[in-house]
């Protein structure tokens, strides 16, 4: 993908820069997460790592579904209209509408709840102390686990 002649078309240029963001998200929400389960962290027991982790990869991931917009935008107009196409993202157009995504990331990783990550579950909620007792959010969350109502199960 980074020869020039492909290199030449927008639509490699976008697919090369949503694959560096796969790569990203590949590190922090395989390796980092997998590192954490690992060695058992909670949020309790690692606030800062888990926190930083939880705001890139939920940047991240926002970023690539932008991109990935934009890659389907880009394919749609060189299909009804090849020439709007090379004139919109033609050259380094491309480029400047890569900000976009980036942009979009940026302001997901500054500005939105992340996810966290509980080694519990193995996996990221936007509470990382879910279905731990005395940490419930709500009465309503304290009757539910897993889903099944406790009230309604007969034993």
């Amino acid at each position: 993908m980074l020869r020039p002649k492909f290199l030449q078309r927008s639509c490699y240029k976008i697919m090369f820069f949503l694959g560096i963001i796969d790569f990203a998200c590949i590190f922090f929400n395989s390796i980092v997460c997998g590192y954490l389960s690992i060695t058992g962290d909670l949020f309790c027991t690692n606030p800062i790592i888990i926190y930083l982790v939880g705001c890139i990869s939920t940047g991240l991931w926002a970023g690539g579904c932008a991109t990935c917009l934009l890659l389907g935008l880009n394919r749609c107009l060189a299909l009804v209209d090849p020439t709007l196409a090379r004139n919109i993202f033609g050259g380094n157009k491309t480029c400047i509408w890569l900000i976009l995504p980036t942009i979009y990331g940026i302001v997901f990783i500054l500005f939105t709840s992340p996810l966290l990550f509980t080694s519990r579950f193995y996996a990221m909620f936007f509470n990382p102390n879910i279905r731990i007792p005395g940490f419930n959010d709500s009465e309503e969350e304290s009757r539910y686990q897993f889903g099944a109502k406790i009230d309604n199960l007969h034993f």
